[in-house]
């Protein structure tokens, strides 16, 4: 974490929630029921630490006083209402683009972060149930898969946000390709943000990058379920090189200055997207949504070779948890590769399946 003076700040989207947090409130439950926010009744307090690790404490400075300082037990949290807007990020922007009924609709923005997947988590011990969105402009330990470290400067789009499964979701029992539909939903959330985008070429390498053509990685996600009360909650981190040059390369670079793509934009639209392929997959099936996922990913009918055997394979796609299916060329077998435990070399075509 970093000092106060850049605090992080919440706003909500109800314009009217600065009538809401007066000083008699209890629960920010309270405070907020406009807002349709639901939270656990021995969670989350205003003005009072909450959640796990880091605790949060969310307060109005002009009624509350200034905030503590923030250390990596305690992020301190300025309420703020749509009127004051935030510090470098473009609210207005934002919530015009959000299209969603409750995604995205309540937002926590922090200047300086270690990694906003620990924030997450700390929000999801105590509101499980709100799909909040918390924004870093910069963090200090961003975490990627396997527990690699992201780089993560100034001008990369790096967010988190919770999701719970409802009891009666299909994806309870195929928790595995929340990844796949998040990073379909980053993709096409790029790619229609104008008709100038539609063919832009950001792809997706399994099971969880994000490459520009096959040249050069932009970004990632990584995926973490926790059950709560009997439901799943997953926090989704994603990061991508948006405005950031080094470093390596952003996707700015390969734009024209007419083009450029605004993180609030950006963020605010792959979060409707992930919506919209949510319930495509849980009204349509899985079928439905491969059928988006292949137009965006660098795999179809790739041949590659089963390092541990050394014979030849071709990658087949998905099956119905996410995993790879490929069909070795001498024996005609069919193989499921899974992400961990597997390594998989784009550039060289090399793979090596963990269960056969």
């Amino acid at each position: 974490m970093e000092n106060a003076a850049q605090r992080a700040s919440a706003l909500f989207s109800d314009a009217t929630s600065e009538q809401l947090l007066h000083s008699g409130s209890t629960l920010i439950a309270d405070a907020l029921s406009r807002l349709s926010i639901k939270i656990t009744t021995n969670g989350m307090h205003f003005n009072e630490p909450f959640g796990s690790k880091p605790k949060l404490l969310l307060k109005q400075i002009n009624k509350h006083g200034p905030l503590p300082e923030v250390s990596n037990k305690l992020l301190p949290v300025e309420v703020r209402t749509r009127a004051e807007h935030l510090h470098d990020f473009d609210d207005e922007i934002y919530f015009k683009r959000l299209k969603t009924v409750r995604l995205g609709k309540a937002l926590l923005y922090i200047p300086v972060c270690e990694t906003t997947m620990d924030i997450g988590k700390s929000l999801a011990c105590a509101m499980p149930e709100e799909p909040i969105v918390i924004v870093a402009r910069q963090q200090i330990k961003g975490a990627g898969r396997s527990g690699n470290q992201w780089l993560s400067p100034v001008g990369c789009a790096m967010f988190t946000v919770n999701y719970m499964l409802s009891p009666e979701s299909s994806l309870n029992n195929n928790i595995s390709i929340i990844q796949h539909i998040f990073c379909v939903a980053i993709v096409s959330g790029i790619c229609s943000l104008r008709k100038e985008l539609e063919n832009f070429p950001l792809k997706i390498k399994w099971p969880n990058d994000l490459y520009y053509g096959r040249t050069c990685k932009l970004g990632g996600l990584i995926v973490n379920a926790t059950t709560i009360n009997d439901r799943t909650v997953c926090t989704i981190g994603a990061g991508l090189n948006l405005s950031n040059s080094k470093p390596t390369a952003c996707i700015n670079d390969f734009l024209p200055a007419d083009l450029r793509i605004r993180q609030e934009d950006y963020i605010a639209n792959t979060l409707n997207k992930f919506q919209y392929y949510i319930d495509l997959y849980e009204n349509e099936g899985e079928n439905a949504f491969l059928k988006h996922y292949y137009r965006f990913w660098l795999h179809s009918r790739e041949e590659v070779t089963i390092s541990n055997t050394n014979e030849k394979a071709v990658i087949r796609g998905l099956d119905r948890h996410g995993f790879l299916k490929v069909r070795s060329r001498q024996s005609g077998k069919m193989m499921i590769v899974h992400p961990d435990g597997n390594t998989f070399d784009m550039m060289k075509g090399l793979i090596t399946a963990k269960y056969v």
